[in-house]
C-alpha cells in the first residue's frame, strides 16, 4: 500500500498486472500465495540462506532497479518469488532534496 494505506502501490499494482493474481482479482477468487517474477524491496523478505547465495545489493544499482536485479539473481540461483495477499506493506517515498 502507499503510506496512506488507501491505494495499492503503483509499482507493485504494474508488477500485480501482469500474474494470475490480477485475474483471479476480477474473478473475487483470491489464493493467499502467488508466484511472481519480481517483487518490490520495500516489502521483501527472505531466509538467511537465500541472501547467502545471491549476495547483498549490487552498489552499482544506488537506488533504482536493485530490487529487478536481485529477484533476477533469485531465479538465477533456482530460487523462487512470491507474493503473500493478504500481507500488507506501507510503503512511504521521499523526495530526495
Amino acid at each position: 500500500m502507499d503510506y496512506t494505506g488507501h491505494n495499492i502501490e503503483a509499482n507493485f499494482l504494474r508488477l500485480l498486472s501482469e500474474t494470475k493474481y490480477a485475474h483471479d482479482l476480477k474473478e473475487n477468487h483470491v489464493e493467499n500465495r502467488y508466484t511472481v517474477k519480481e517483487v518490490i524491496g520495500a516489502g521483501w523478505l527472505s531466509k538467511r540462506d537465500v541472501v547467502r547465495t545471491i549476495g547483498i545489493f549490487d552498489p552499482v544499482y544506488f537506488m533504482y532497479y536493485n530490487d529487478t536485479d536481485d529477484c533476477r539473481r533469485v531465479d538465477h540461483g533456482g530460487r523462487a518469488l512470491a507474493s503473500v495477499s493478504n500481507s500488507i506493506v506501507y510503503h512511504h517515498h521521499t523526495l530526495i532534496p
